[in-house]
């Protein structure tokens, strides 16, 4: 059996498609290219180390070892000692010592990195004009070999020529790399179709980062062992074995594979085209008044349309469409051309995103280790366990990638997007993660290395969709000429790694921990970090609310529009069902059936659940947000506030995004387990906020900030109804929970970045700030010694009493309206999808405007000394709860009486909700007033058994409405009516805003002892 025929035989065993096969080459060429690429930058340091700074290494060791068993752990550092990667003298040490053949200059070491771009550069363009005319076959494996050879020569140069040796190899890799994505492109637009482009290509081109990985963690593994001329050696014989397989199993495109089977073959010319290669060949080239030779190429039309909405303003590289030829394009044979391309808009964009990238890989990449080095004393290259901590983002940014391009396909060929817009996201995804992480790297290095470790696997895994973004442009903007859009975008994009070395070398000589807080000035110091806290923290419970709130919305798309009973009496008001226009227009023909405006014909989801299924799985929800509140009071007191609030807004999150899943495979039941989970998350933010803003805020920017924050619940209202109401009128009801669980998971990483637990902790506030909030605040306490609360104290106390039962009584008529309140103008009102979440948002914004104006004008009020706080909390939560005849509770239960009319309707629940909005700046105040050191656990104590009312209150609704008439809800707004106006009196008569006793354990527990002592003597005597 002829070599030929084995081949083919295997190919078929294996069941590969060609096209599959292809990709899984040109990821291994990137691959192997990346580890010959970035081998050098590991080993460099080990052949030609630095002059080591004047750092004692008494200092660096402790440092050092701290260091790595708070990222590695005590096992790990224990198998490092035992490989004997790590001595007593540690490596950092031994190198310090050791005397270098090769003592250079940072300038000679920076030369040396960059002389392989300066080649990279130079044959982008002429590698991608080759391909285009030739194929990318043998560019692609001349590219990969000459590589190999060089990097194999690299330790032969070191040795004869030294470091000019060593200077010319690099320059000359990176000549003979240059042609190697423009290659890729051209086989990518012969071999994979456009609607599996964004899978297969992101699979190949994001490869790099694999390289990169190999690199790592083979040099790791290999450099304990045996010398570093030997890595060279190993490296460049895999990327020769590569060369070998790929020139025996690949060809240039599928006309002239011999293995590829007729059925793929024909797959591919249907939806890419015969190759332009073959073309050019076999067709005769007229030449047009130009001088440009031009031939016939046909294209998938898809393909065509793609590039014609990118590339409007380039006639000669677009389809020339006829009505009877739409496949059929007109291209120059002998160059591009050059003036439509560098005149395009969309093609400067293109370089613009690419430059982009490439600053911020050179960075996090090439400079990183360095940065480490020089900064804390770590010597990763002699490490494995170390290496393996850092390899972590690239395997990240590789899942990303390939995640991203699956995605990018599916939104292209289900029409969700187009290929533009698709391609934008992506790339929007890749440049907004980096930018954040790269503003604080350098601060958070210098702090906290778990800190700084979060950041960097973020960074380079946001990368990852830029594969399926900017990286597969090219391809879509222009098939024929994609070989020298990639080198010139590419090229271009290449200048960042000429100069971001340089520029890293003047920032970091010498490197200081103590210019850390420089390197970030324009971000840290723009705004106050208690605003920005208090911003992020507005934004915590806009997004709780949004995810809480969402399903009240989403239930009138997924459950079965309720059937009215035609028993129901006369006297019983039935709002009538608005008829549509096209109902309206055809009353009177004869042709449609008289079902279609029967306003007893059920309309909405597919789910028949019951008014009764419906209310316990909104009440189910508080069923876990009760039982977290006092846990996550204790931890945020405790422990702070930062943690315990990401935890649970992320859990929150998580629960939001799997909601359609859980309905979708285990119907009502699922649902509630899962609301129940979403409730343990969002039950211990109200506490950690808390505790948050007692750390943060003074008392004097206490009522408008809190107010801002503690009430932003209306705003994540506002948006969830009105967001929701326009997404469900055009989009499935799945939709709504996908939006604002990713919005929340976007929050826990900024919110991550940004914020810290107190002022003390922060690394990035200004001394003013902090010196200004130690002593406004004046805890007292230090939170570490801080003891477990005074149960007894706490629970013995009226004031704590009267705002719970404040809180009861709001949450009471809050949580029915927030959970029930689109169900009512759903069922009742009949008020469509659209209309629903906008009228059902107006009250809510009626009460933020409130409660942002009570907070302000609360705070005039204290800081001009005209009125008490205690009072003040006193004043603000009566207005809010208790006004005899025109308080909130009145409205509440005008809104039954006003029957049909909308108008009414929502005005009275607009009073209603408006009038409630001082409660913000009254009672939900009131824990921080009555203890700071203990106003988590009082949050939670009061917000945990007012959280009891939306257990009772979405089933007490389920339960007495079980036909939606109005007679049945009056019922229940009579009975809000009462439970409002009684709890603002008992607040009223025995709330206070003073620190309590119990407040300082120390003096609560001696006084508490001296009555006993004095109780003691009484008797005795």
């Amino acid at each position: 059996m002829d070599i030929g025929c084995w081949i083919s035989t295997t190919i078929n065993y294996v069941k590969l498609p060609q096209r599959v096969i292809i990709c899984i080459f040109g990821f291994l060429a990137i691959v192997n290219a990346f580890i010959m690429r970035h081998s050098m930058d590991i080993l460099l340091p080990k052949i030609l180390p630095p002059k080591v700074a004047k750092v004692e290494i008494e200092e660096t060791q402790p440092a050092y070892l701290n260091y790595f068993r708070n990222l590695l752990g005590e096992d790990c550092m224990k198998q490092i000692t035992a490989w004997k990667c790590l001595s007593t003298e540690t490596n950092f040490e031994a190198e310090a010592k050791r005397k270098s053949n090769y003592d250079v200059t940072g300038q000679v070491r920076t030369a040396v990195m960059i002389s392989f771009y300066m080649g990279y550069i130079i044959t982008h363009v002429p590698g991608g004009l080759l391909a285009e005319r030739y194929g990318g076959k043998w560019v692609l494996a001349v590219s990969v070999a000459v590589t190999a050879f060089l990097t194999i020569l690299t330790p032969l140069a070191i040795n004869y020529c030294s470091i000019k040796g060593l200077i010319s190899i690099r320059f000359l890799m990176g000549l003979s790399e240059g042609p190697l994505f423009p290659a890729l492109n051209i086989m990518m637009v012969e071999w994979v179709p456009a609607r599996e482009r964004g899978t297969l290509g992101s699979f190949v081109l994001s490869a790099g980062h694999i390289g990169i990985l190999m690199a790592n963690l083979m040099t790791a593994i290999l450099m304990p062992y045996c010398e570093w001329s030997l890595i060279f050696y190993f490296f460049g014989v895999c990327a020769l074995l590569w060369f070998v397989c790929f020139i025996t199993l690949c060809y240039s495109d599928p006309e002239s594979n011999p293995y590829i089977k007729e059925t793929e073959r024909s797959y591919l010319r249907k939806s890419i085209g015969s190759t332009a290669i073959n073309k050019l060949k076999e067709l005769e080239t007229n030449f047009d008044c130009t001088g440009l030779s031009t031939a016939l190429i046909s294209t998938s039309s898809k393909t065509t349309c793609a590039s014609r909405a990118i590339l409007p303003s380039v006639p000669s590289l677009l389809p020339s469409y006829d009505s009877d030829v739409s496949n059929v394009i007109a291209v120059p044979t002998f160059s591009p051309p050059w003036r439509e391309i560098f005149t395009n808009g969309p093609m400067w964009a293109l370089i613009a995103a690419n430059i982009q990238h490439d600053w911020s890989q050179t960075f996090w990449v090439s400079e990183i280790r360095h940065l480490i080095d020089g900064g804390l004393a770590i010597d990763f290259r002699n490490n494995f366990c170390s290496c393996l901590k850092t390899l972590t983002p690239f395997v990240l940014n590789w899942v990303v990638s390939c995640i991203s391009g699956v995605i990018g396909d599916i939104l292209v060929n289900e029409n969700i997007l187009d290929t533009t817009e698709s391609r934008r996201l992506m790339t929007l995804i890749a440049a907004f993660g980096p930018k954040i992480c790269s503003n604080f790297s350098s601060c958070l290095i210098c702090y906290e290395q778990s800190d700084f470790s979060n950041i960097f696997n973020c960074a380079i895994s946001a990368v990852g969709a830029y594969y399926a973004g900017v990286r597969l442009t090219s391809l879509d903007m222009s098939p024929r000429y994609a070989g020298t859009l990639m080198a010139i975008s590419n090229s271009l994009g290449s200048i960042s790694n000429l100069i971001a070395p340089f520029l890293e070398e003047f920032i970091t000589q010498p490197v200081n921990t103590s210019e850390c807080n420089v390197r970030n000035i324009i971000v840290v110091f723009i705004i106050p970090q208690r605003h920005l806290l208090a911003t992020m923290c507005f934004l915590a419970i806009t997004n709780a609310y949004t995810m809480r709130i969402s399903l009240s919305m989403a239930l009138t798309q997924i459950v079965v529009y309720r059937n009215r009973s035609k028993s129901i009496k006369d006297s019983e008001i039935i709002c009538p069902q608005p008829l549509h226009k096209s109902m309206v227009m055809n009353l009177d023909d004869p042709s449609i059936p008289t079902e279609v405006f029967d306003l007893n014909v059920a309309t909405g989801g597919t789910y028949d659940w019951t008014e009764e299924e419906q209310g316990r799985i909104l009440c189910f929800f508080y069923i876990g947000y009760l039982i977290t509140h006092i846990p996550a009071g204790i931890i945020a007191d405790r422990y702070g506030g930062k943690w315990v609030l990401i935890i649970g807004v992320f859990i929150s999150a998580a629960s939001t995004v799997c909601s359609p899943l859980s309905v979708y495979y285990t119907g009502h039941e699922g649902l509630s387990i899962l609301r129940i989970i979403m409730g343990f998350g969002q039950g211990t933010i109200f506490p950690a906020l808390t505790v948050l803003l007692a750390h943060w805020i003074p008392k004097k920017e206490r009522g408008a900030i809190g107010a801002l924050v503690l009430g932003s619940g209306q705003m994540g209202t506002i948006i969830s109804f009105s967001g929701s109401g326009i997404l469900l009128e055009q989009y499935p009801w799945p939709y709504v929970f996908y939006l604002f669980g990713g919005l929340g998971l976007v929050w826990c990483f900024l919110f991550g970045l940004l914020c810290f637990s107190d002022p003390t902790t922060h690394p990035y506030i200004k001394p003013s700030e902090r010196d200004f909030l130690l002593q406004e605040l004046n805890s007292g306490i230090d939170r570490d010694s801080l003891p477990s609360p005074p149960w007894l104290g706490i629970l013995s106390n009226g004031p704590v009493w009267a705002a719970i039962a404040a809180q009861i009584g709001h949450d009471f008529g809050y949580y029915i309206l927030v959970t029930d309140l689109p169900k009512y103008f759903h069922d009742v009102l009949n008020i469509n999808t659209k209309e629903n979440g906008f009228y059902a948002s107006v009250p809510y914004l009626a009460m933020w405007i409130c409660l942002i104006a009570t907070g302000i004008l609360a705070d005039y009020l204290v800081s001009r000394n005209i009125i008490g706080l205690g009072l003040q909390r006193k004043l603000w939560t009566t207005i809010g709860k208790f006004l005899s005849a025109v308080g909130p509770s009145t409205f509440f239960v005008l809104a039954s009486y006003a029957g049909c009319d909308k108008i009414l309707v929502i005005s009275a629940l607009t009073v209603c909700m408006f009038l409630m909005g001082p409660f913000f700046s009254g009672a939900k105040l009131n824990p921080m007033d009555l203890s700071p050191n203990y106003s988590g656990f009082q949050m939670a104590l009061g917000n945990g058994l007012g959280a009891l009312t939306g257990v009772i209150g979405p089933y007490l609704v389920g339960v007495m409405t079980p036909d939606g008439k109005l007679t049945q809800w009056r019922w229940i707004f009579w009975i809000s009516f009462v439970v409002i106006n009684i709890s603002a009196i008992i607040f009223f008569i025995w709330g206070s805003a003073e620190i309590q006793e119990f407040n300082d354990p120390v003096t609560y527990y001696n006084r508490r002892n001296a009555k006993k002592e004095e109780k003691r003597l009484a008797k005795e005597g």
